[in-house]
């Protein structure tokens, strides 16, 4: 179950919209191979998004988003993670892209980060916060042709997604899934 309302305004340079949100959902039973127990979780998120952009003129313009959100734990087959914070819920998360546009190529970055988050619900550890640098390029050859170069994570920030196990027993470890490292692409198009 969700509530939301939000205001949209859209000028002659630019938009901005703004939602509030509420949200109550629940998951069904799911079992966890490396802890061995069926989780059933009920969650309440309140929170904030805010996304826009702007024409800062001769060809700069600049679009982003950020959400904040404080959701927690309201009902569990675990009594002990009630009020807690969910695992992978991060207090905010943003992005950000400025770029430049010219009559035949395009060029910009683009930034996303998220805050630090708890690798499980019962909140013993985290997951640090991280900011993900990724450039882009794309230039018009001819009418039919183009050229495009991406660099995603340029400058291979170490970041993790999800985990299992908290790591807090001698004989615990944590199984964590990480961003991508640094990754290039040169692409050629060519439009029939």
């Amino acid at each position: 179950d969700q509530q939301e309302v939000g205001i949209k305004y859209e000028g002659d340079n630019g938009s901005v919209y703004v939602t509030v949100f509420n949200a109550d959902t629940t998951e069904p039973g799911n079992y966890e191979v490396t802890t061995q127990t069926v989780i059933e979780n009920s969650y309440n998120a309140k929170g904030l998004e805010v996304e826009g952009n702007y024409d800062l003129g001769s060809g700069f313009t600049v679009a982003g988003s950020v959400t904040l959100t404080n959701a927690e734990i309201t009902d569990s087959s675990n009594a002990a993670v009630i009020g807690n914070q969910p695992r992978r819920q991060a207090d905010y998360i943003f992005n950000v892209t400025p770029m430049y546009s010219a009559a035949d190529y395009t060029v910009g970055v683009n930034f996303v980060g998220t805050d630090e988050t708890y690798i499980q619900d019962t909140n013993l550890t985290k997951f640090d916060s991280y900011v993900v640098t990724n450039l882009f390029a794309n230039y018009r050859l001819a009418k039919d042709m183009s050229l495009s170069l991406n660099v995603n994570n340029l400058f291979n920030t170490v970041g993790f997604t999800e985990g299992e196990g908290d790591g807090y027993a001698a004989d615990d470890y944590v199984q964590v899934r990480p961003i991508n490292g640094r990754t290039s692409s040169i692409t050629f198009r060519y439009d029939l």
